[in-house]
């Protein structure tokens, strides 16, 4: 399974979930069951992303996948997984993503990273400094 392939999923979903409560199919009562079954298609679909394997290159579409994942699942539980998850990813990742950007990832074969310092602020005997990223490829 691809990144392409669950974005295709995600938005099904999320089209479907506007279709039931645009027709008012289910109620806040859920008598229907329409949020258990939505619920446990977000789901899957959180396990399909959590599964695949963590590249830099795809930090910014997962991310996108993510928040479609939380949007279409009603239950916390599963949106505060979701959101962990990505802070998970995000802060595994943040050394390798551009600082102005955040979406630049570099290219896999020949990735530059630079690392930047700027002096912020001075105190007594300590220096305060700003560290950025930026990617590039050569």
């Amino acid at each position: 399974m691809h990144l392409a392939d669950i974005r295709a999923y995600l938005q099904s979903l999320g089209n479907l979930k506007k279709q039931w409560y645009a027709r008012k199919l289910d109620t806040k009562d859920d008598l229907l069951g329409l949020r258990h079954l939505m619920d446990e298609a977000a789901n899957r679909g959180f396990r399909a992303i959590s599964k695949m394997e963590l590249t830099h290159s795809s930090v910014y579409e997962r991310q996108q996948l993510l928040d479609m994942t939380a949007e279409i699942a009603s239950s916390r539980s599963i949106r505060e997984r979701v959101q962990e998850y990505r802070n998970t990813v995000e802060r595994s990742y943040k050394d390798f993503m551009c600082h102005f950007c955040q979406k630049e990832a570099g290219d896999p074969d020949c990735p530059v990273v630079l690392k930047g310092k700027k002096e912020t602020n001075r105190e007594y005997n300590t220096v305060y400094f700003s560290i950025m990223f930026t990617c590039s490829s050569l």
